[in-house]
């Protein structure tokens, strides 16, 4: 009928969402009739072919269309509430307070920007030069420090070849006046120049320097030296000292033996290591203090009441032990190795050791113990032979140890100003004696080379405040120059003898206690006593010991008219490796013995 549809037809389409197996299940859509007016027939067939195409259209697409439309309206929306914006702006009809409102607005808005970008720009670059100055401030500054050490260290560089060469100038001149005036004498009398033959007339001047002139690169002078050495026959009617005769002649011999491994040396060496051995032919194996280099026979001297010194008994191992395992005849090592069993087993304290011995029975006479004259450098050599021997001895480290405590629990004084001394101790009434030898201050070198362990920082402290104190003991004098033997009282100290006979023991600790620490204070100390010999013991010839520290006088009259061979072999050899650089001669593979003879540490 007219103005009513009539459904005549289907309309296919497919359901891809049917049923789980994806199978496409056909459905039917009635069509509209085509029998109507011819608008509507029109409007009808727009229609028919619009709901195809929807109708071919899955459900996923069809959401997907629907969103497209969506974004299409947004789209065409935002366009022309742009376009409406501008119009209305722009537009003549808008109220002029409104429009200048707007205006002003707008242009605050763009200032306000502005000034933030400005603002913001300028912190920026200020920031930025701030940080670059700031690094280039740090770039200058590490450069300057690089130049200031590089300069510091050519400068340091420089200083010390100075001071090495001034050394080794005083020691020229030292040999050079021994030469014109003692040559082949033991020593020179440096104010008199006149010769002194005390030691045997063998020329010990010559023996106990000869490492020294390698050492500072004296060839000249070496080999003057070594050609009368070769040449000397110590087979001569002479009652010499066996333990002088032992670090002085022998270890000069030995030391110059390690240095230049010149094999006529240890040769040579091996005499004097011949003519001494009889001395330790008594019923206990102590040594005599006195052997006759022709006949053997041995005694001591009167005044010891026929007893054996301890640091002259027990001061030799190093240098016998080190020519057996060089020539390979243990008998040296042997004899003078049970010198130190006897010591060990007749010890009346832990620790302590009186300083007469019975060469008879081996035991001790005495109750003294020191650490200055007549016992010293036994308890350094406890020490070294452990050392030498590459740190294999157990018991010598074990019985260095119970010396080291026993020193620090009866022979360390500290003063109310807070020096501290190493005094004597009487064992019979278990006090302690306030007196301290010059040659005790090799004790400071001996704590600080035995510092190891657990204990090395407070070792290197007492080892520091007592070299401080024999340091102080030299700055103190007119002269710089330290006195022989001082008496300590509870402010300080006073002095007991005033002589100054050139001796080592203070120079020493300062080298060792420089090597241990680095400081440079250390070399500063010994220059000062360097500059100090140069000005008051400085002779025309060589070089002479003082009669008193006290007095400030460079003259004839304050000289003693002595310069012993220890000057040249200790002093001015621990002076020059002072300002020397640490591989020379370095602590880790040499031993110095108690006259300052460089010995190898044994390797297995």
């Amino acid at each position: 009928k007219k103005g009513r549809k009539v459904w005549c037809g289907v309309m296919k389409y497919y359901d891809y969402n049917a049923n789980n197996n994806n199978n496409n299940y056909l459905y039917t859509i009635p069509i509209p009739s085509s029998d109507v007016s011819p608008n509507i027939k029109t409007s009808n067939q727009w229609k028919k072919r619009w709901k195809k195409e929807l109708l071919d259209l899955s459900l996923e697409k069809r959401r997907l269309f629907k969103l497209f439309l969506i974004s299409i309206g947004i789209i065409f929306s935002i366009t022309l509430f742009i376009s409406f914006l501008f119009s209305f702006s722009s537009s003549s009809s808008i109220p002029s307070a409104f429009s200048s409102f707007f205006e002003e607005k707008n242009q605050e808005f763009k200032e306000g920007i502005n000034k933030e970008w400005k603002r913001e720009e300028k912190e920026g670059i200020e920031e930025w030069n701030q940080k670059q100055v700031e690094e280039w401030r740090n770039r200058d500054l590490i450069q300057k420090e690089k130049e200031r050490e590089r300069s510091s260290s050519k400068n340091k560089s420089i200083q010390l070849s100075k001071r090495r060469n001034a050394i080794r100038k005083a020691m020229k001149h030292a040999l050079n006046g021994y030469y014109e005036h003692a040559f082949g004498f033991d020593e020179i009398r440096p104010v008199s120049n006149q010769t002194n033959s005390s030691w045997g007339g063998f020329g010990i001047t010559l023996f106990d320097s000869l490492d020294t002139m390698l050492i500072m690169n004296l060839e000249e002078e070496y080999l003057k030296a070594l050609n009368h050495v070769l040449k000397v026959d110590f087979k001569k009617d002479y009652d010499a000292s066996f333990f002088e005769s032992s670090i002085r002649y022998l270890g000069g011999l030995l030391g110059a033996y390690q240095l230049s491994k010149d094999k006529r040396l240890l040769s040579k060496a091996k005499e004097v290591g011949d003519v001494l051995l009889p001395a330790f032919n008594t019923p206990s194996g102590i040594p005599y203090g006195i052997v006759n280099f022709k006949t053997g026979q041995g005694r001591n001297p009167g005044w010891t009441n026929g007893n054996s010194l301890l640091a002259e008994a027990g001061s030799i191992q190093l240098e016998f032990k080190y020519l057996s395992f060089h020539t390979g005849d243990s008998k040296y090592e042997k004899a003078a190795h049970k010198v130190m069993e006897i010591l060990f087993q007749n010890q009346k304290s832990e620790g302590l050791y009186p300083t007469y011995i019975n060469p008879e029975t081996g035991r001790f006479e005495n109750t003294l113990v020191s650490y200055g004259g007549l016992g010293d450098s036994f308890y350094e050599y406890i020490l070294k032979q452990y050392l030498l021997t590459g740190r294999t001895d157990p018991i010598m480290i074990e019985k260095y140890q119970e010396a080291l405590r026993g020193l620090i629990e009866k022979l360390i004084i500290r003063t109310a100003n807070e020096l501290a001394f190493v005094g004597e101790f009487d064992l019979g009434t278990d006090s302690i004696i306030k007196e301290m030898d010059h040659l005790a201050c090799y004790v400071p070198g001996m704590i600080a080379l035995g510092a190891e362990g657990s204990e090395k920082d407070r070792l290197l402290k007492l080892a520091e405040d007592l070299a401080m104190t024999c340091v102080k003991m030299y700055e103190d004098q007119p002269t710089l120059l330290g006195p022989e033997r001082i008496s300590i009282e509870d402010e300080g100290y006073s002095i007991l003898n005033p002589k100054y006979i050139l001796r080592p023991e203070t120079v020493e600790s300062i080298f060792v206690m420089f090597r241990k620490t680095g400081e440079e204070k250390w070399r500063e100390m010994g220059w000062k006593i360097f500059s100090a010999i140069e000005k008051y013991c400085k002779t025309s010839s060589s070089f002479s010991g003082l009669l008193d520290v006290t007095q400030k006088d460079s003259s004839k009259d304050n000289w003693n008219n002595s310069m012993q061979s220890f000057f040249l072999a200790e002093t001015l050899k621990y002076l020059f490796l002072l300002f020397s650089d640490d591989t020379l001669l370095p602590l880790d593979q040499f031993v110095f013995t108690t006259e300052a003879h460089p010995l190898e540490i044994f390797k297995k």
